[in-house]
């Protein structure tokens, strides 16, 4: 759990010196029993991923504990998702493109209010994809071929959870002859956890990075060295 305090710890902290200076923290509205920032800006909609990325980062921590890998690996892609869009959102920060705009208005329809009104159509999955491949290649870490790979891999792993697709399905099913089934109430092996495990490490990664570009792209360098700092840290102990 180690990582999950760091990542709420800086999370936390942009919130407070670089979301709300700019914008101002949510306020509550009465009529709507509901808090809500005063407006949606590239700053609120860029954190607001990374607070679901970093819930979830608990979720996928329980999922795996009580052996639910369906919802697992469904999780997963919304972490990935999240993250895509934080670096497809911040790419030209603070200029927007006009697919971020899109983007921006189609966040700002989801309000209470709008939940069921037809709005703005989404951007497409691969455009978003493709933007966060080219801020990892710009940061040195691949080419835009090799990122976009990356990107894709556990993109595709991910969505045939997300859409139950029958491998993915069958994946539970098992046990001893006499006892086998589909594990409906989790997965009981620790040896079959144990293989999903990694993942929890490379989403924790992917989160930590999306945060450190955020953290580059608000111009607030705290942030942005701790987190060099703790893959430096990293590196040191492997």
């Amino acid at each position: 759990m180690e990582n999950l305090s760091k990542i709420h710890q800086w999370l936390k902290t942009i919130e407070n010196q670089c979301v709300v200076p700019r914008v101002g923290a949510p306020v509550f509205v009465p009529d709507k029993q509901v808090f809500e920032f005063s407006t949606v800006s590239v700053e609120v909609v860029a954190y607001l991923k990374a607070v679901r990325a970093t819930q979830s980062l608990k979720s996928i921590r329980l999922l795996i504990e009580n052996g639910l890998i369906i919802d697992f690996y469904t999780i997963g892609r919304c972490i990935l998702d999240c993250v895509n869009e934080i670096y497809f959102f911040l790419e030209n920060y603070p200029e927007v493109s006009q697919t971020g705009e899109k983007f921006l208005q189609n966040f700002r329809e989801s309000t209470i209010d709008d939940l069921l009104e037809d709005g703005t159509n989404v951007v497409p999955s691969k455009k978003i994809r493709n933007a966060s491949a080219r801020v990892r290649a710009e940061a040195g870490f691949t080419t835009v071929d090799e990122a976009k790979g990356k990107l894709d891999r556990p993109y595709k792993i991910f969505s045939g959870y997300v859409h139950s697709q029958y491998a993915h399905i069958m994946e539970i099913y098992g046990g001893y002859p006499s006892d086998r089934a589909f594990k409906v109430e989790g997965l009981t092996s620790e040896k079959r956890k144990a293989d999903y495990l990694p993942w929890i490490g490379k989403l924790d990664e992917m989160v930590i990075h999306s945060l450190a570009y955020m953290a580059k792209q608000f111009s607030y360098e705290p942030v942005l060295s701790e987190i060099i700092q703790h893959f430096e840290n990293l590196k040191t102990t492997q």
